[in-house]
């Protein structure tokens, strides 16, 4: 388990390129952070994964340029509405898709997700293939 949680952190943590990658996913649980990159790398998809809104909002803010972000709503350090309120005024993050994936089951947290723009809204748990298709989808237009 140790070496696990190892690996989940160097892929959170680690350095990312300055090119622009298809995917960012912002997850606080690291085993489904694991499952999710491990999934999306092994069909060819560059990933990033961040574990706290910190980390992820400062390397969006920067230089990383993503195509698709995979938001979760509840994160350790902050919502994932107040983060993605927070990104949408960054230069460099207009042209990114943002798929909610969250735990709440609440037509409020919807509606303001909706109202900020995101291109997909998803409840956990949910099947790697739906999420994977939703991620194809948000990624052709």
């Amino acid at each position: 388990q140790q070496g696990r949680d190892q690996l989940v952190v160097y892929r959170a943590e680690r350095q990312f390129e300055r090119a622009k990658i298809d995917i960012v996913i912002i997850e606080d649980d690291k085993a489904l952070v694991e499952v999710l990159v491990q999934g999306l790398e092994s069909r060819g998809y560059s990933v990033q994964a961040f574990t706290t809104g910190a980390a992820a909002y400062t390397a969006l803010a920067g230089d990383l340029r993503a195509r698709v972000v995979v938001l979760d709503e509840q994160l350790p350090d902050s919502s994932g509405i107040e983060l993605l309120r927070r990104l949408k005024g960054s230069p460099n993050f207009g042209d990114t898709r943002v798929v909610f994936l969250t735990g709440l089951v609440n037509e409020g947290h919807t509606l303001r997700a909706l109202d900020l723009g995101v291109f997909d809204y998803l409840n956990k748990p949910l099947a790697f293939a739906v999420l994977l298709r939703r991620l194809e989808t948000a990624l052709e237009r």
